[in-house]
Order: structure tokens, then C-alpha cells, then sequence
């Protein structure tokens, strides 16, 4: 018996044997205005033969005095790649601020995932200083400005003795060239050594959906192709919610290409300069309203059948659900409050939906769907064509959205303003797009993304 429930013995005793001890508190780094560095010491927990060290779950929150702040709280999780220790690079802090952070480890015994208890926080405080970046464009300016005092008195100089020396006027145009290409000199070296600081200044960026210096690498057909002239990851993550099966993207910016993938972390993750990827489901379900939340989040209700998978040791529901966004085929969630056991579902809202005391059930399609613009992704006088899975009368398109977001498969939606119909689509853009009337069709991936080109 544990927690409570009545277990098997064998799994009584798998839970007992496998379960891992708690890493050490994080190790400091490098601690700046808005983001700071941790080493994790992996390697030092131990685990029985046939366990693996998958996940390593993180917990960041802001402190007052020596209490965490109300709210502030910010959980995600990073995969393992090898038993060595792991680094963690949080970069969405603010200025001057004192922060707790805390990690747990997440192991994995057959189809099972089993965590240990949260490690001793550490507590740092974030400096009040610039970014690299702005340290360093306010050093060009600096020199900027004196070397432009230094071109004046030089011109100065050149006219006062010009026709006096014949050679004074050569020698002077050569100081200028000179002055000017050193500061082209030093904008270039700036501009290449710090573009991945410079684009970690971005908001999104700095996000625990995009990863920066990484590749999501896929092969076959989990490769669904590459796009050209595409101007940012946000840009990129559109072009991946356009097209079907797709989950996550790599950017290149230094040439602006974004290769779309089947898979949400891909086959494997490994280091890899000038690129970003992105986590589509990530992206369009972080940061979600209060009324997200609300019309999402189903208390008491519990979402039963079309299991993938479950872990133990989750404690909340935004921790079952970062979980559920990095693991490919999760399109919902139940969280059992009493075992903390986080279930995740391979359907929206499961095979059916029951009540319960403990349990918590959110749809990610229903996280994703009611965050963004509509009139953004809209497609008007539009209808989605030739992949029709169901159908309904709604007095509105959001009510309309809302219908798919709990139908299985369904991942664009077109409405009649005036007939009141409302079509689900297995296909984001339709198997075609037909120009009709009063139609407007809309792609649910579309509506989670804050910036769509």
C-alpha cells in the first residue's frame, strides 16, 4: 500500500527499488541580469541496472526574503542525453531579482516514469548590469562618437594645410579610411560574435520553448521538408502549424531556413551552432491566460481510456502538462492529486470523461485553441475541403473552435455565420480551400501562436 492505494506487490516493489534519490541543489554559474547558469550533478545518483536517467525536471520561482513569491513559480523539463552532468541556461529573468531554483529526477523503468523528491533549492540574485549586448553596442558608440571628433579636428587639420603640404591631404585621407574601417571592423566582430546573445534578447527566445544552439534532428519520414526566406523561429513555427503532422521546427537564421519535423524533441538533440528549435505544442500552449486556464481546466474530471503513457512523483498540472508537450502523440492530460501519477492521453479529452474526486483533465488542443486571434488565423469566404470528420450547429465560431478542440483528429474547423454550421477537419488547411461565401475556416494550430508571418 502506498499513498494510500492498494498495489500489486511487484509493483509496490519496482516503485520502492527504482525510485531515485534527489540531486543536489543546483551548482551556481554564471548569474547575469537575465539569465544565470546551473550545473546538475547527474551523474552522482545512483540507479539499478535497467534504469535510466531521462528527464530532469526544473523549478524556478521569484523569493521574498526567504519565501517564494505567490504565483511565480515556472516548471519545465529537459531531457537527458547522456549520464553526465547536465547544464541548464535559464534565460527569462528579470533584473535585480532573487530567485530559488530546484530540480528533480525523472527515471524510466520499462513504460514506466518514476521521480524523485525536488532537490534543496539554491538562491541567486540577478545583477543589475546590461546584457553583453549592450555592453558591448555601448562601447561601439563610445567609439563610435571619439572617432568621429577624431575625422572632424582631422578635416580641420586637412584644411588648415592643405597647399602648404602636398602630402598632407594623402596622409590624412588614409587616417580616415583607417578609423572608418576599424569600426566597421568591430560592429562585424560584435554583429558575428554575439548574433545567438542578440537573438536570445527576443522574448520568445527566451522561453523554455525555443532552444538555441540545437538541432531537433529527424531522418525519413519524420523529415516533412525545408522552408526558404523565412524570417524568424516565430515565422517558422507558422509554416510548421500550416502543414500536417508537423510538431517542431529547426531554424537557421544565418541562412533563413526552417526545416519542419514530425517529431516534438525530434529523434535525438544534439549541440549545434546558429540554430534554434522550437516545440510547437510548447509554443502554443505556454504562458496561458487565467481565462485559458479556466475554460480548459476540468476539475474533478477525469479523462478516462486512450492512455500513452503515465508517470509518478508529479505534483501540479502545469508540471503534468510540460510533460505531455514533449511527448510525441499527448494531446491531453489527467492528473491524479492524490498518487501525484500525471496520465497522458493519445485523444484530446480521452475515450470518455467520468468524474472523480482527485483528478484534473486539461486538452492541449483546447490550451492551444483559445489563446490567440482569431481574425489573425481566419481565412475568410474560405471553406476547408475534403477532410471532414464531423459536424455541428454553434451560434459562434469560437463556440464552434471550442467543439474541436474535444473532437479526436480534428485540427481546423470552417463556419456559416449564417447557417450556423460548423464542419471539423482532420487536415490543418483542409484537403483543399474552396472559395464559398459566409465560410470562414480556421487552423486551430494557428490560433496558440502569439506571431504568425
Amino acid at each position: 500500500k502506498i499513498d494510500g492505494v492498494n498495489l500489486p506487490s511487484e509493483d509496490a516493489v519496482t516503485r520502492f527499488a527504482t525510485a531515485p534519490v534527489a540531486p543536489g541543489a543546483p551548482t551556481r554559474g554564471s548569474v547575469e541580469d537575465n539569465r544565470a547558469t546551473f550545473t546538475i550533478g547527474v551523474k552522482d545518483v545512483g540507479v539499478p541496472d535497467g534504469v535510466t536517467k531521462d528527464i530532469l525536471v526544473v523549478k524556478y520561482y521569484k523569493m521574498n526574503g526567504n519565501q517564494p513569491v505567490a504565483g511565480s513559480e515556472i516548471v519545465y523539463m529537459q531531457r537527458l542525453l547522456t549520464d553526465d552532468d547536465a547544464v541548464l541556461d535559464i534565460a527569462s529573468l528579470s533584473r535585480g531579482t532573487k530567485y530559488g531554483v530546484a530540480v528533480k529526477l525523472m527515471v524510466k523503468v520499462g513504460d514506466r516514469m518514476v521521480s524523485s523528491e525536488y532537490s534543496a533549492p539554491t538562491v541567486i540574485t540577478t545583477s543589475t548590469n546590461g546584457s553583453p549586448v549592450d555592453n558591448l553596442q555601448s562601447s561601439i558608440d563610445t567609439f563610435r562618437s571619439n572617432s568621429e571628433e577624431m575625422l572632424a579636428d582631422a578635416d580641420t587639420l586637412k584644411e588648415g594645410l592643405e597647399g602648404k603640404l602636398a602630402g598632407t591631404s594623402e596622409n590624412l585621407l588614409q587616417q580616415k579610411a583607417g578609423i572608418t574601417a576599424r569600426i566597421d571592423g568591430l560592429e562585424e566582430d560584435a554583429s558575428g560574435r554575439f548574433t545567438g546573445v542578440a537573438q536570445g534578447s527576443n522574448a520568445f527566445l527566451k522561453s523554455t520553448c525555443a532552444i538555441n544552439g540545437f538541432d531537433f534532428y529527424v531522418s525519413g519520414s519524420d523529415s516533412l521538408g525545408t522552408e526558404s526566406n523565412v524570417n524568424s523561429v516565430q515565422h517558422c513555427l507558422s509554416k510548421c502549424a500550416d502543414t500536417d503532422n508537423c510538431v517542431s521546427v529547426s531554424y537557421e537564421p544565418n541562412s533563413n531556413t526552417c526545416k519542419k519535423k514530425a517529431r516534438r524533441m525530434g529523434q535525438i538533440m544534439y549541440a549545434k551552432t546558429n540554430v534554434i528549435s522550437a516545440n510547437l505544442f510548447c509554443a502554443a500552449t505556454q504562458s496561458a491566460s487565467i481565462d485559458t486556464w479556466n475554460d480548459c481546466l476540468q476539475d474533478k474530471k477525469n479523462f478516462a481510456g486512450a492512455d500513452l503513457k503515465n508517470s509518478a512523483g508529479i505534483s501540479n498540472i502545469e508540471e503534468c502538462l510540460a510533460f505531455c508537450r514533449i511527448t510525441d502523440g499527448c494531446k491531453g492530460v489527467t492528473l491524479n492529486t492524490a498518487t501525484k501519477t500525471c496520465y497522458l492521453k493519445n485523444k484530446p479529452a480521452g475515450d470518455s470523461i467520468s468524474t472523480h474526486s482527485s483528478a484534473v483533465s486539461v486538452s492541449m488542443t483546447c490550451m492551444a485553441a483559445t489563446r490567440g486571434s482569431i481574425s489573425r488565423c481566419s481565412k475568410a469566404n474560405t471553406i476547408f475541403a475534403g477532410s471532414q470528420i464531423g459536424s455541428t450547429t454553434r451560434d459562434t465560431i469560437q463556440s464552434c473552435i471550442a467543439y474541436c478542440s474535444n473532437l479526436n483528429n480534428c485540427e481546423s474547423v470552417s463556419y456559416h455565420t449564417t447557417s450556423r454550421s460548423c464542419r471539423g477537419n482532420s487536415k490543418r488547411m483542409g484537403a483543399s480551400q474552396q472559395s464559398s461565401s459566409g465560410w470562414s475556416s480556421v487552423n486551430m494550430y494557428c490560433l496558440g501562436l502569439e506571431n504568425a508571418a
